[in-house]
């Protein structure tokens, strides 16, 4: 919106309802374009995460930094082959706040529940 347009919205002048329904239409649709994906008709968009072979197990795992307590942490969950929940777990690091070194960590404690619970056959997915 011009700086013009908004002080005659604020200093009290009067538009017309109908130009100003077609100047928020616009606005609204710019917005859109810029901000909206699209999605084609008939084209679902396909997911981005799919289950472990049958006999296998998937962990998935994240990680996070507070950068003001200096306080890393990672996530993991098991999954079986058909999308079950198996087990999660999460563990904090103290002063460490490198990203991929808590990618690291996170895998190698994604891979500790894994063999705590028995599995042997895993496949990891990290970002």
């Amino acid at each position: 919106m011009a700086r013009e347009e908004l002080m005659g919205v604020w200093m009290g002048f009067k538009a017309l309802p109908m130009v100003m329904w077609q100047k928020v239409s616009s606005w609204l649709s710019t917005f859109q374009a810029a901000n909206c994906e699209t999605i084609r008709e008939g084209v679902l968009p396909t997911p981005r995460w799919s289950p472990p072979s049958q006999g296998w197990v998937k962990i998935n795992t994240d990680r996070a930094v507070k950068g003001h307590t200096n306080m890393g942490g990672v996530g993991v969950v098991l999954w079986d082959w058909r999308g079950g929940f198996l087990a999660a777990g999460e563990q904090q690091f103290p002063r460490v706040t490198s990203v991929p070194l808590l990618e690291l960590f996170a895998v190698r404690y994604g891979l500790q529940v894994a063999q705590l619970q028995g599995f042997q056959q895993v496949v990891v997915e990290s970002d």
